[in-house]
């Protein structure tokens, strides 16, 4: 089940988002299989149903997830791609975390475990966090 931070200053229907995408890419939804309802998704997170209708239609307009009129909603079948201005924005991103990393004192080395860690996992524990 997802879960959602009250305090990371993250928007809630931004954590809805990464947590949909982190279940598909761990196998927990796999491709065809449904979303827990609008309302269903609301009470389980103990958050607004206008929320998870957003982080839904999100989802729908970046080819994560199908909308099936009466049905709901179902994780698509399609790998969305990404521009080279996405690439370059995340390659930004990167740097900016790297640089701060080796501000800190952070090793090359750690810094090459967590990354090779990351790959192979996409979750991340909460004590390594």
């Amino acid at each position: 089940m997802l879960r959602i931070d009250l305090h990371t200053g993250k928007a809630l229907y931004e954590q809805i988002i990464e947590g949909v995408k982190a279940e598909i890419l761990s196998g927990v939804l796999r491709e065809g299989e449904a979303l827990p309802s609008i309302r269903q998704m609301a009470l389980e997170l103990r958050v607004n149903p206008n929320t998870v209708a957003r982080a839904y239609q999100e989802l729908e307009r970046q080819g994560v997830v199908t909308t099936a009129q009466g049905r709901g909603v179902f994780v698509s079948g399609e790998k969305p791609g990404y521009s080279p201005q996405e690439m370059a924005a995340w390659k930004k991103q990167l740097v900016r975390l790297i640089t701060e990393m080796r501000f800190r004192g952070v090793t090359e080395n750690e810094i090459n475990a967590l990354l090779d860690g990351l790959k192979a996992n996409t979750e991340v524990d909460e004590n390594d966090a």
